[in-house]
């Protein structure tokens, strides 16, 4: 009678662990945690655009794949020169022209093939929502030589509001996502307890023949 009671009590306890776990589970998938990611903008073959040109504004428009986008990360070339004066400009504007981000960089902090992390407070809402990347020339001096990355896809970028290619300025979104893994975890707890469960049974007739 002890086995059988065990078992019985065994498949209550189950049975409880199964039940904070469904309620966790919905917890979650109606409020998910949120982890930082870095969402890449281009999927295809990149290559670096032609040198930037000097009284050029280049647009890219974009709709953000991420919650609470936080930085751009903008890939640059020099085509191995060393730039040893001038600057650009970097804006960041939402879909109604507000300023978000606006940045001058020394020439001398982009070497060939960098990142340039365009900073920015959080902005909660940003999934689906559109946003507009301005780079141009603040202080050019003859000889500067940079240019970005770009790739096919996506909506081209724009050279004084005119397209010029059918490729987009290569950028990677950092923000967050919601993460929903812990939900499948509890799915395959359950799913394990309800099997356990169903043996308990068994064993128990088991038991009591023996």
């Amino acid at each position: 009678m002890s086995h059988i009671k065990n078992l019985f009590n065994r498949n209550r306890a189950c049975s409880v662990v199964i039940l904070i776990t469904i309620v966790s589970a919905l917890i979650l998938f109606i409020f998910p945690p949120r982890i930082n990611v870095t969402m890449p903008t281009a999927q295809s073959q990149i290559v670096p655009a032609k040198i930037m040109e000097p009284d050029t504004v280049y647009s890219q428009k974009f709709t953000s794949q991420v919650e609470s986008l936080k930085r751009i990360e903008i890939h640059f070339a020099t085509y191995e020169i060393k730039n040893t004066a001038g600057s650009i400009n970097i804006q960041l504007k939402s879909e109604k022209g507000k300023i978000i981000a606006d940045k001058t960089i020394p020439l001398t902090e982009l070497s060939d093939n960098t990142i340039y992390q365009l900073k920015f407070d959080e902005l909660p809402d940003s999934k689906n929502t559109d946003y507009e990347l301005l780079i141009k020339y603040e202080d050019y001096q003859e000889g500067n030589s940079l240019c970005f990355f770009t790739a096919e896809g996506g909506t081209p970028y724009t050279e004084n509001d005119q397209q010029s290619s059918n490729h987009s300025i290569v950028m990677d979104e950092v923000g967050k996502v919601r993460d929903y893994s812990f939900v499948w975890w509890a799915l395959l707890f359950i799913a394990t307890s309800v099997a356990i469960i169903a043996v308990t049974p068994a064993q128990a007739k088991k038991g009591q023949r023996q």
